[in-house]
């Protein structure tokens, strides 16, 4: 599949490009056990009726998928003393001949518990039993968003394609933004793709019979009263 950045430990914030690939050989993530463990969800089941295929708090939902990969994870994230913890996880399910299209963004909300009196966090929205917030940009550029592949992601089933070095520039106006130097970025199942939410990235339909599974899940290191928490 072509993807030059290989690697096999991270320090997102000081990588160039603002994003990275983990094999699965240096992992060794069971997504097997994984796909098990949702298929047998019986929330899951009840609320992927949708076309919109997402599970927000699914470390909540289904606690035992945890043990599956923090433990493989934080290791990478922490070798250098750095404390960070999960702070979202959420399912994606793109299903065959999905109609689900993302233009480019970066992910600038983060969820708390509760409101901050902080006028550096905007636009305040509140949910059922969290708000999600737009944070200073300092924020975004701390956490590490690290994407779990439950099944081989092919630009054919809507695999991310991404603006290297976007991470750099901070928010973006993307209706004003030249989109140069776009990068497919095709994954194998069990593989890790680790970025910057502030890189632009955009996915595409399900054009395939096959599911396009992905978890994916945000660290911190910073003290928020974060809305999930899991070390």
């Amino acid at each position: 599949m072509g993807n030059a950045n290989k690697i096999g430990s991270i320090n997102i914030q000081n990588n160039d490009l603002g994003y990275a690939i983990i094999n699965k050989e240096y992992v060794e993530i069971n997504t097997g056990k994984i796909k098990d463990l949702i298929l047998q969800s019986d929330y899951v089941k009840s609320y992927l009726n949708t076309p919109f295929h997402s599970i927000v708090c699914l470390f909540s939902i289904i606690p035992e998928i945890k043990k599956f990969i923090l433990p493989k994870i934080l290791p990478i994230l922490n070798q250098k003393g750095s404390h960070y913890s999960c702070v979202n996880s959420t399912y994606y399910d793109k299903p065959p001949g999905s109609k689900w299209d993302l233009g480019f963004h970066q992910d600038v909300m983060i969820n708390l518990m509760r409101k901050l009196d902080d006028n550096q966090f905007d636009t305040w929205v509140q949910k059922k039993d969290y708000y999600r917030v737009k944070p200073p940009v300092e924020v975004l550029e701390n956490i590490i968003t690290v994407r779990v592949h439950l099944d081989d992601c092919t630009i054919e089933n809507g695999a991310l394609r991404i603006i290297p070095k976007s991470h750099k520039i901070g928010f973006v106006d993307v209706a004003n933004y030249q989109f140069d130097d776009i990068v497919n970025v095709e994954i194998k199942e069990g593989d890790l793709l680790i970025m910057n939410p502030l890189l632009l990235h955009a996915s595409g339909n399900n054009h395939t019979q096959e599911k396009r599974r992905v978890i994916h899940l945000e660290f911190s290191n910073i003290d928020l009263p974060w809305h999930e928490g899991y070390a």
